[in-house]
């Protein structure tokens, strides 16, 4: 069986892996927010330098609220923005490790709550986000669909905003699922007809079981279109298509 790495987001066999590009958003902002939107890494941080990256991270949407609503999630960031400096280009990143652990454990609970709206609002920012990308960058566009957006600083200032504003919806819908129940969650065997649903043809579904082994051009071609899969599909079923890509497990 090929390793998550290999197959990305896209395995039509394995629906449950179309995970690594789906959210790690949140951990690509935990990473931007540690090597400060375009700092250099420095050799021997101080605490003054660590600390701007604490405040960094609190002030972006969706991962400022989850710190502040968990405060022991600070001192962790503060000792993972240390090894980030001081041990640069690991991978994953202590910071990439860092946001996908906090996205488990307290954002994807209650994203699985959010209403139908703010769902697709949260997947049409990705959305947005990957179209920019298929426009300015093909080869990082195909890399968030594949092995997800690992280091914020290879954006550019427009999309580095537009990233900002994915974290915005998506902290707009982790708000409206803030104690709530639980919404239906697809399985693993609903996905397919769900996708065929919204539009996908066989020859489509084949593109997201080879995802790894598509050209540039097509797999972020193929990244854009699930991202927009959600906003294809009647308000409910989009809606639960949208929880789906917000939260399934990496």
């Amino acid at each position: 069986m090929e390793s998550d790495r290999k197959t990305g987001i896209h395995s039509i066999k394995l629906p449950r892996n179309f995970t690594q590009a789906l959210l790690i958003v949140f951990a690509a902002a935990v990473v931007a927010a540690v090597v400060g939107f375009g700092a250099n890494y420095l050799l021997s941080p101080s605490a003054a330098e660590i600390q701007r990256g604490v405040d960094a991270a609190k002030e972006m949407p969706l991962v400022g609220l989850v710190i502040e609503e968990n405060p022991p999630l600070e001192e962790k960031l503060r000792m993972v923005i240390a090894e980030e400096l001081n041990n640069p280009g690991q991978v994953p990143s202590p910071g990439s490790r860092f946001g996908v652990e906090v996205r488990q454990q307290y954002i994807v609970p209650t994203l699985l709550a959010a209403d139908d709206a703010s769902a697709l609002s949260a997947a049409a920012g990705m959305e947005k986000l990957a179209r920019y990308l298929q426009m300015r960058d093909p080869a990082l566009c195909r890399e968030l669909g594949l092995a997800g957006l690992q280091n914020a600083n290879k954006l550019d200032a427009d999309g580095k905003t537009l990233l900002n504003e994915a974290l915005a919806l998506q902290e707009q819908a982790y708000r409206n699922g803030k104690g709530g129940s639980p919404k239906t969650a697809l399985k693993a065997d609903e996905v397919r007809p769900v996708l065929e649903e919204a539009g996908y043809t066989e020859k489509d579904l084949e593109q997201l079981s080879s995802f790894a082994t598509l050209s540039t051009a097509d797999g972020c071609a193929a990244t854009v279109k699930l991202y927009g899969a959600p906003r294809a599909l009647p308000t409910a079923g989009g809606g639960t298509l949208a929880r789906w890509l917000l939260t399934v497990a990496p």
